[in-house]
């Protein structure tokens, strides 16, 4: 199912850490002149090297469709990210 809501913390070692919520719909509304133009680049990429963009885009759209419930961390020496998607 495609994520909801995405929650993004981020944490240093010194001063506070920051904490977001953010909701994927709207923010995909938002994105949504980028996403346009990211789709045509898509299809022009897959014309010129022959492949189906029908075939490109319902990959793409499986992989935002199972990518709920996807959890990222990072860390470095003096940070560290956590997405979840939820």
């Amino acid at each position: 199912m495609i994520p909801w809501g995405a929650r993004v913390r981020v944490r240093r070692d010194r001063g506070r850490g920051v904490r977001l919520w953010i909701p994927v719909p709207p923010a995909l509304v938002l994105l949504a002149p980028v996403l346009l133009l990211a789709l045509v680049v898509l299809v022009v990429g897959c014309l010129v090297v022959r492949v189906s963009p029908v075939l490109a885009i319902r990959v793409c759209w499986q992989v935002l469709w199972a990518s709920g419930g996807t959890r990222v961390e990072v860390e470095r020496d003096d940070m560290a990210v956590l997405v979840d998607l939820r």
